[in-house]
């Protein structure tokens, strides 16, 4: 699910507290790094730039640097910042610190990796990507959405009360290690084979993916559902189940 403004900052902003703007010149970028009380709205466009909106105070405090092609941005003043930012197709994602992640724009990769890493409390929403490999590492409350993921493979890394949601991914191969309170989502789509492993309290629910051949393996309380339609391996210890909608 999408995060929202909260409802404070919608009216901070009808009482005209995000009255201040700044706007920081940034070169060509491939990734981007965002941390703290921020929400960035980003689009591909022809010219990289990034623009401002909020507390005069939080804004001025914001530390933008390009190192590499990695763009950092930090909002570290509690409050209500929000980016515009536009630039290069990015291929790497990192969020921590609360900080809410808004792609806007179509992300066409080509073979290049799609990566994303978000932790503590961070948020990102992507709409449709078609790249290589795309790799997640979603943990500490993080929250992922992607609306389509066309991927050669898909591996992904949810731990510790993260959740990963994909509404339609096509792939060769997908993979996935789950654990501790963390849920994974994959609402629809094909991918040759499968291979889910999941633990603790952990929810892998992929029953909507059609999948060729894989295996799964449920630990713990853990709960793993999939549609395989050919050859199926399972596991499940302690309280854990495996459940395969096709057999």
């Amino acid at each position: 699910m999408k995060k929202i403004l909260l409802t404070t900052a919608v009216l901070a902003l009808a009482a005209g507290a995000f009255a201040a703007e700044r706007n920081v010149t940034v070169g060509n970028f491939s990734g981007i790094n965002a941390s703290g009380h921020i929400e960035i709205e980003y689009r591909v466009g022809p010219q990289p730039s990034l623009r401002l909106v909020g507390d005069s105070r939080e804004i001025a405090a914001v530390d933008v640097r390009l190192m590499g092609q990695m763009l950092n941005i930090d909002a570290p003043v509690a409050g209500e910042v929000k980016a515009y930012l536009y630039g290069p197709v990015s291929n790497t994602f990192i969020l921590n610190s609360l900080a809410e992640l808004d792609v806007e724009s179509d992300l066409d990769l080509g073979n290049r990796t799609f990566s994303v890493r978000a932790g503590d409390n961070s948020s990102a929403d992507f709409s449709n990507v078609s790249c290589g490999p795309a790799t997640f590492a979603v943990s500490a409350l993080a929250d992922v959405d992607v609306d389509r993921l066309d991927a050669r493979s898909f591996n992904a890394n949810v731990l510790n009360n993260g959740e990963l949601s994909v509404d339609a991914l096509d792939t060769n191969a997908a993979s996935a290690t789950v654990a501790d309170i963390a849920e994974l989502k994959i609402k629809g789509g094909t991918a040759r084979s499968i291979n889910f492993n999941a633990s603790g309290s952990s929810v892998v629910k992929a029953s909507r993916l059609a999948a060729g051949s894989g295996q799964a393996i449920a630990r713990g309380s853990s709960l793993i559902e999939v549609n395989v339609s050919g050859k199926f391996t399972s596991r499940s210890t302690d309280s854990a189940s495996v459940s395969n909608i096709n057999k």
